[in-house]
């Protein structure tokens, strides 16, 4: 499997951030709300449960570059939108996705593996990935 990464400044990255945010919000939503915001969350939960956190280089110079993996991204997006009272959750679909197989993991052991999987099938993977939830340290997709 491939991976996607968007290399960007932190000055872009915060500039895209804040123009998805407030489009899909319908808010003005500035980089400087977005460095808020993260801030804001940052400080009120526990960051064991970010499927992500920017915390290394939300606060660097404007024109650093960094490497930030496409699902990371999402996941800071779907932060933002909860942050701002867009969404009832920050979770991103393969946190809901761990959290579902890790709550019911004989649904997940009983669906059947599709014809597009390797032997091991899907769901034997799912189930292995939410046994180490939160933590994903190590995981490679």
């Amino acid at each position: 499997m491939h991976r996607v990464n968007i290399n960007s400044s932190v000055a872009g990255l915060t500039d895209e951030l804040s123009d998805y945010v407030g489009l899909m919000a319908g808010l003005v939503v500035t980089s400087a709300d977005v460095v808020r915001l993260v801030d804001r969350d940052l400080a009120s939960t526990d960051e064991s449960e970010w499927w992500y956190s920017p915390r290394d280089w939300i606060h660097e110079a404007p024109q650093q570059w960094v490497r930030v993996r496409a699902e990371d991204l999402e996941s800071l997006v779907m932060r933002l939108l909860y942050a701002v009272g867009a969404l009832p959750s920050p979770w991103n679909q393969m946190q809901l996705a761990l959290k579902f197989a890790s709550e019911h993991p004989e649904i997940v052991d009983s669906i059947p593996p599709s014809p597009d999987e390797d032997e091991q099938g899907w769901g034997q993977s799912l189930v292995i990935m939410a046994m180490a939830w939160p933590d994903r340290s190590g995981w490679t997709f």
